[in-house]
Parts: C-alpha cells; sequence; structure tokens
C-alpha cells in the first residue's frame, strides 16, 4: 500500500472484508525497539542504527564490535491460518558465529514473535568467510507475508 493506503502490488488472490481482518495500521513498537529485543534475546549485544529508505522500509545495523550485520526492515502484514492480517516487522538476522541466518515475523502491536525461519539449512562453503552474502548456501526462504 502507498502512503494513501491504496493497494499498489497485490500477490495472490484478494480476500473479502479486508479492513475487517487486520489488526492494526500502526504499529505500537517501532522498528529500532523490535530489532533491539530480537537480537538481545539472541544475545547479540552493540549498537544498532536504523535510516529510513521509503514508506515502512528501513534499512538497519547491528554493530557489536566484532560482528557487524545489515540488513532491511519492513512493516508487512502477516496472513495467520485464520486469515487474519497481522500488522508485522520483517526483518532478517545472520548469528555472529554464523549457524543461524534468521528471518522474523514480529507483531508490531505487542513484540511477540509470530514467525521464525532459518535460510541457512547448512553451508557447505569449505573456507572460513565474513558473510553468507558472498558465498551460495543452501537456503530455505518461505514467506506468506502481505506488504503494507
Amino acid at each position: 500500500m502507498n502512503s494513501e493506503n491504496e493497494v499498489v502490488n497485490l500477490v495472490g488472490k484478494p480476500f473479502k472484508n479486508i479492513s475487517n481482518k487486520v489488526n492494526s495500521t500502526s504499529p505500537s513498537i517501532g522498528v529500532q525497539e523490535t530489532i533491539e529485543a530480537v537480537s538481545g534475546r539472541l544475545g547479540i549485544q552493540g549498537a544498532i542504527s536504523v535510516t529510513p529508505l521509503e514508506n515502512n522500509l528501513f534499512s538497519f545495523e547491528i554493530d557489536a564490535g566484532n560482528f557487524r550485520h545489515e540488513a532491511k526492515a519492513e512493516l508487512v502484514y502477516w496472513l495467520t491460518e485464520e486469515e487474519e492480517l497481522i500488522l508485522s516487522w520483517n526483518f532478517n538476522i545472520d548469528l555472529p558465529d554464523q549457524t543461524h541466518w534468521y528471518d522474523f515475523i514480529i507483531n508490531a502491536e505487542d513484540g511477540s514473535e509470530l514467525k521464525r525461519i532459518d535460510w541457512q539449512i547448512n553451508c557447505a562453503h569449505p573456507e572460513s568467510h565474513g558473510t553468507h552474502s558472498e558465498h551460495i548456501c543452501q537456503t530455505s526462504n518461505i514467506k506468506k507475508s502481505l506488504r503494507t
């Protein structure tokens, strides 16, 4: 949706009475607070900086001294099995030891974790490396979200 709340991109089939399925149109918890909470739960302690890119899209960086992670965060609607749309923050975090590369869907109202997807099933790269974007890893990236 754009800033005038008009749908600009729809993937899949439209929903009937969509406004009755949406829990909120404005987040109660900001993107920085959400990333700080999730990274803290993962044991990552460091400075987090967030930069707005466009409507509902942000870049962020976690700098924990010997570990640095850069990614994007986006405000999306998460479709539940009950066909409710939950306003959520979507972002990924690669762990410092590179054992997991998580994609998170976090409820933007209460901060609860709705979904965690581990993109990294295994990494067969023979040498030590800095980031997984430097080579191809076997990944699983399954999302079912609607962009806000």
